[in-house]
C-alpha cells in the first residue's frame, strides 16, 4: 500500500493566529467583549462560550436585538449563522402575545 501525502497550496494571511494556538481563544474573547457590552446595553442576560452566544430575555423584542448583533458582527468582520440561530420562547399563552 502506497501512502500519498497531499499538501494544500501556499496562502499567505494578513490577520488572524494559526488554528489550535494557544492565544487563539483568548484574542477571540478579546476581540468580541464589545458584543458582550451591546448586548448588556440592550438589557439582556446573556452568555458567551467559545463562539456560540446565548441570550435570555422576558421581551418579545428578539427580532430587532438579533438586527443589531448582526450588524456590529457584520462590522467587525464576524457572521451570524441564522442556519444554527433557535428561539425557545417559555410564557404563558397570555405573557407572550
Amino acid at each position: 500500500m502506497l501512502n500519498v501525502i497531499k499538501t494544500s497550496s501556499e496562502h499567505i494571511s494578513t490577520c488572524g493566529v494559526r488554528q489550535g494556538s494557544v492565544l487563539g481563544p483568548l484574542l477571540f474573547v478579546m476581540y468580541t467583549t464589545p458584543l458582550s457590552t451591546l448586548i448588556s446595553s440592550l438589557s439582556l442576560n446573556h452568555h458567551l462560550y467559545s463562539d456560540d452566544t446565548q441570550l435570555f430575555s422576558r421581551s418579545i423584542l428578539v427580532t430587532l436585538t438579533l438586527k443589531q448583533i448582526s450588524s456590529w458582527m457584520s462590522a467587525n468582520l464576524l457572521t451570524l449563522n441564522t442556519s444554527k440561530t433557535e428561539f425557545l420562547i417559555i410564557g404563558l399563552e397570555q405573557q407572550l402575545f
